[in-house]
């Protein structure tokens, strides 16, 4: 009996010992699938997120919006106002133009037509007068003569005139026709087929396609000083605007960086995005003052600089994790934060202050670490998985909280410094025609084409901001004063 009894719970034990092996493969196979749907649930929240973002809540370009484009929504606060000129406003309407020549039309009445009485009837005032401005496009035909004397005083010899400088054909385009091709290539964005076309229609000159290429390449020469001038002045600036693009060339992505104010416009395409293609462009390595950029690592690398962050991109980010997920308030809470930061320093600065009272900034700083603690509680960092190697993915909410804990200084600069801007817009809007250009020419066909492009595009840039006429500048450059278009005359 004993010895049955025995058996059984040999039987039972072995039995007890399977289960267990069973429970713990079990456990280990939930273990791994509970994995599996956390990183499965991870992926399906990222990708989410993805198709939540566009240019509006993020740093999306709106190119990337295909045909789902987003509704312009503005950052700026509603001030109760219609949109429109305000009470007070001196209003403006079509203005008459100075013209060369001006043409009179008389209209008769329809019931003087055939009237054997016209000419002996009355005249009366005139009645009313509309003017229609108009635009006639003219080709003038300049002839250059070479007078030629005997000159008694040098016993007889024959001395001749000189021709101006520029005037070395029998047969040329003059710099009106170089300006007009050369601003359709660069300003108007068209190519150079359509500038033919368009050359032919209206003028009658069928400016042949090699010309016009070499037109904008002469143009590049002759502002290429003055875009150098543009560099020194903007070096001279105590704060400027810095940002990049992608910029297809011969086939390849490289980058048009750019670097400017309120007053100058400097470009630079190169090969590399980074602190390498930042080097070869040569300005952040001299420069010396605040440098207002979208937080890109790549300029924390030179030390002479100090920085400042555009708020534009930290509202979109902050706008898209909270429409992706609305349990993130604080993403609300700070971008409200910042808005209200924006319009304390824009009252002020209509009030003729130069920075925010330190009490002032001191409680925006305080609202600002505070709320930002508070993100950090609900979005701990993740636990690094068992066996996992290198770095734990924070995840990008988590990597914008630090970013701005990291760079609170930086990023609130704009309240206590009002040279500071709130955004980098302007870096950015100089950048906007080299996505028109690609759209138009899909890439340059060549660095040197490149290299022209950003060149012309630099000097038409500071041309616009100190407001001068653009064709008018360009025809100038032709005629050899690129540089007295945007600077004084070297006093001596």
């Amino acid at each position: 009996m004993t010895e049955s009894y025995d058996k059984i719970i040999a039987a039972l034990m072995e039995r007890i010992s399977v289960l267990e092996r069973e429970l713990a493969e079990t456990r280990k196979l939930l273990e791994e699938k509970d994995a599996v749907i956390m990183a499965q649930s991870a992926r399906i929240k990222e990708l989410e997120e993805r198709l939540g973002k566009n240019s509006q809540n993020s740093s999306m370009p709106p190119s990337s919006d295909g045909y789902r484009k987003a509704r312009p929504v503005s950052n700026r606060e509603k001030t109760g106002r219609k949109p429109g000129a305000q009470p007070g406003h001196p209003g403006g309407g079509l203005k008459m133009p100075k013209t060369q020549r001006i043409e009179d039309v008389a209209h008769r009445p329809e019931e003087c037509a055939g009237c054997p009485l016209f000419g002996s009837c009355a005249k009366v005032a005139p009645g009313a007068v509309r003017n229609e401005i108009d635009a006639e496009m003219n080709v003038v035909l300049r002839r250059h003569y070479q007078e030629s004397y005997v000159c008694p005083r040098r016993g007889g010899a024959v001395v001749s005139g000189k021709f101006p400088e520029g005037i070395a054909s029998s047969v040329q385009y003059g710099a009106g026709i170089k300006a007009l091709a050369a601003t359709l290539n660069a300003e108007g964005m068209m190519s150079v087929q359509r500038i033919h076309d368009f050359l032919s229609a209206a003028l009658g000159l069928p400016v042949c396609t090699g010309t016009i290429s070499a037109t904008v390449r002469e143009l590049a020469r002759k502002v290429s000083g003055t875009t150098r001038a543009v560099f020194d002045e903007l070096l001279k600036s105590p704060v400027n605007n810095g940002d990049e693009t992608g910029f297809r060339v011969n086939g390849k992505t490289c980058w048009l960086h750019s670097v400017c104010n309120g007053d100058f416009t400097f470009l630079s395409v190169q090969e590399k995005r980074g602190a390498e293609g930042m080097r070869s462009v040569g300005f952040l390595p001299e420069y010396r003052g605040i440098l207002v950029s979208d937080c890109l690592g790549a300029y924390w690398q030179f030390p002479s600089l100090s920085h400042a962050i555009c708020n534009a991109h930290i509202l979109r980010e902050l706008k898209g994790i909270y429409e992706n997920d609305p349990k993130q308030a604080w993403a609300e809470e700070l971008r409200g934060l910042l808005r209200e930061m924006a319009h304390a320093r824009n009252e002020a600065m209509r009030a003729g202050a130069s920075a925010l009272p330190p009490e002032t900034i001191r409680a925006f700083r305080t609202r600002y670490d505070a709320i930002l603690e508070r993100a950090a509680g609900d979005n701990p960092l993740p636990v690094r998985q068992p066996g996992k190697r290198g770095r734990v993915a924070r995840g990008k909410v988590r990597c914008l909280i630090d970013r701005l804990r990291e760079h609170r200084d930086e990023a609130l600069l704009f309240l206590e410094d009002f040279r500071v801007p709130f955004t980098n817009n302007r870096a950015e809007q100089s950048l906007r025609m080299a996505k028109v250009k690609g759209k138009v020419s899909g890439c340059m066909r060549t660095v040197s084409g490149a290299d022209d492009f950003a060149t012309i595009m630099s000097f038409i840039g500071s041309v616009k901001k100190h407001g001068i006429n653009v064709l008018s500048a360009v025809k100038d450059a032709f005629l050899g004063n690129a540089y007295g278009v945007l600077f004084p005359a070297p006093t001596e």
